[in-house]
């Protein structure tokens, strides 16, 4: 399988809000993503575990060399924005940063942030 960016905590994820959303448990993917965050505390860890370690953050280099090199776009920021973002929420409000991170979601900004990460 080719490198998507995505560790293995966003497939699980994934997967399970794929399944919610068919399941109409909620209206939209966003909505099912941020429930499913909220409600796997532990996937939430390996995710913030596995994206800060070297292994990843290699992947992602070398899959950024690999688009630039083919005339694409390096891997884009917006998850970094997101996660800055829900980083100054728990600053100004001390709520857990999974429920801070499913806010910003709900935002426009987050939303938008969100698609945009997807794209890259």
């Amino acid at each position: 399988m080719d490198f998507d960016g995505k560790t293995a905590a966003e497939r699980k994820v994934e997967d399970i809000a794929k399944r919610s959303l068919g399941a109409g448990e909620y209206a939209t993917i966003e909505k099912a993503r941020a429930a499913a965050w909220l409600a796997n505390p532990k996937l939430f860890d390996e995710y913030r575990t596995e994206s800060q370690s070297e292994a990843f953050l290699a992947k992602i280099a070398k899959a950024s060399e690999a688009r630039i090199s083919k005339g694409g776009h390096a891997m884009s920021t917006a998850e970094s924005q997101l996660d800055n973002l829900a980083k100054k929420r728990v600053a100004e409000t001390s709520e857990p940063y999974a429920k801070a991170y499913t806010a910003v979601l709900d935002t426009p900004e987050g939303r938008r942030l969100y698609a945009e990460h997807r794209a890259a």
